[in-house]
């Protein structure tokens, strides 16, 4: 057995004391019914404490009969992150202190592993550009800041109360990313082209 905590942003709404979490695995059995979430802090995101036992995806039902409100999530417990250790010196601790709350809405796997992964594409894409990572530590830095906030957005849904801060926080950190590029006098354009296509 072990434990997994998931999170979910009730449409930014804070107090609620009626969050009722549901688990079902992929066959349709329930799991786990009827149970109390705690809000962490005063953020009107919501946490339930799973103890798990069997790994394998499952998805979370979130009611809440104040709001008339349900929303689902697709969760994943002990399957594997492939680990990516960074070629630079960023780290995934450089990005939980650059994102701070955002932080805690990484799903998918260990959010060091993941955060590791995101680093990775970030070094990736200013190779693509550079053909090298020596010398670019802050713009990957903030890019890897960026595509962990799209990574929160993407574990949102709509009916989330912070998109839109989610949303300024990542463009800040790509107007970061850019101006460090800049700096070394390179092109940017090319992963703000591509950024641009992304549909999170």
């Amino acid at each position: 057995m072990a434990s997994e905590r998931i999170y979910h942003q009730v449409r930014g709404e804070t107090g609620l004391t009626d969050v009722k979490i549901y688990i079902y695995d992929s066959n349709g059995n329930a799991v786990v019914s009827n149970q109390s979430c705690t809000e962490l802090g005063n953020t009107g995101i919501y946490y339930y404490d799973w103890t798990w036992t069997t790994a394998g995806e499952y998805l979370a039902v979130f009611k809440s009969s104040t709001l008339n409100y349900q929303a689902t999530k697709d969760i994943k417990v002990g399957v594997a992150v492939s680990e990516y250790t960074p070629s630079t010196t960023v780290t995934w601790a450089d990005i939980k202190w650059d994102i701070g709350e955002a932080w805690n809405q990484i799903v998918h796997g260990t959010t060091s592993a993941v955060v590791n992964q995101l680093i990775g594409r970030a070094e990736n894409d200013v190779k693509d550009v550079t053909n090298t990572t020596t010398g670019y530590t802050q713009p990957i830095r903030y890019l890897a800041d960026a595509y962990a906030i799209n990574h929160c957005l993407a574990s949102l849904g709509p009916e989330s109360g912070v998109e839109t801060k989610l949303i300024n926080m990542r463009d800040h950190f790509m107007d970061l990313a850019k101006t460090a590029f800049r700096r070394k006098g390179k092109d940017f354009e090319n992963i703000v082209a591509a950024w641009s296509q992304v549909n999170y």
